[in-house]
């Protein structure tokens, strides 16, 4: 059987269940948990995520027989969502983030990947009190929103030092057998690349809507794009991150107006399109972080 090779939100497990499924011939039990993942699977394919010591070495020995999932740039919201949105075996309900909002000390002591080689969550603990003086806790367990959302910000504005961008990157240039995460979202492409003979477009679709992550994506691209459109529309209820992922798009695409420094608390569009209208011309200037990391931003073009 062919190894699935992956990075964390990029569907490795959703692939797995599939070619478990054209193995058996016909579609198994769906594999969905309640926020959308498809690690509720049982079968025989082996998935990895290459973010994790003990995966990346079996990465090291794969052949052109297995899988890599890679995913372009614009997708980087989805990935760092879904890292941090993962409900595991259930113990944060329905979504990581909102349970990582609502108390961060619980979320990091609940979460499966203590012990881990890889994972990156005493970095995460420790990030938020080497950059904003923040130390989470038993007697600080909820972390302010404002930190959550500059923590967050930092990691948009850094996307290429990221440790999932790095392994995407080596996903992508690798001798495996490729599997594009656009057409993992698209049924039919994704049909013919397993060359799966069964219907199982119903699944496909209930795939799509149960992901919360690729919810928030869909978020996250709606209120970006009628900003910048001029469209005034409600904003739905955003988690922490989707907030943080539309003021670094909206940052990167007025490229002298801030927005990390600005509490999201903007319940339609027409709020922010105002705020951009009416911010003083005297008082633009360019985010620091965009200027030292002149040679990715210069050109960068908003990607959604």
């Amino acid at each position: 059987m062919p190894k699935v090779f992956h990075t964390p939100g990029s569907f490795g497990n959703y692939i797995s269940y599939l070619l478990d499924c054209k193995e058996n011939g016909s579609l198994l039990d769906a594999p969905f948990t309640s926020s959308g993942s498809s690690h509720k699977r049982k079968g025989n394919t082996q998935s990895y995520d290459i973010v994790l010591t003990d995966a990346y070495n079996q990465f090291t020995n794969a052949t052109s027989e297995d899988f890599a999932i890679f995913w372009e740039d614009r997708y980087f919201f989805l990935i760092l969502h879904s890292a941090y949105g993962r409900t595991n075996d259930g113990q944060y309900g329905e979504c990581g983030v909102r349970a990582l909002e609502q108390n961060t000390y619980q979320w990091y002591k609940m979460h499966d990947g203590h012990g881990i080689g890889g994972n990156d969550l005493d970095t995460f603990i420790g990030g938020l009190e080497t950059y904003f003086n923040f130390k989470c806790d038993i007697d600080s367990q909820k972390v302010p929103a404002i930190v959550l959302q500059n923590y967050f910000f930092l990691h948009f504005v850094k996307y290429f030092t990221n440790k999932m961008y790095i392994k995407n990157t080596e996903l992508k240039t690798s001798k495996l057998s490729k599997i594009n995460l656009d057409d993992i979202l698209d049924y039919h492409k994704l049909k013919d690349r397993l060359g799966i003979a069964f219907d199982f477009e119903e699944n496909h679709a209930m795939f799509i809507k149960k992901n919360l992550s690729l919810k928030a994506l869909m978020d996250y691209r709606r209120v970006v794009s009628s900003v910048i459109d001029g469209n005034r529309i409600a904003i739905p209820d955003l988690d922490i991150i989707t907030k943080t992922g539309v003021l670094y798009a909206l940052e990167t695409y007025y490229s002298d107006i801030p927005f990390h420094n600005t509490n999201f608390n903007f319940t339609n569009t027409g709020q922010i399109i105002d705020y951009i209208k009416a911010y003083p011309q005297y008082m633009k200037m360019p985010n620091k972080l965009f200027s030292q990391n002149w040679r990715v931003y210069n050109d960068k073009k908003l990607d959604l």
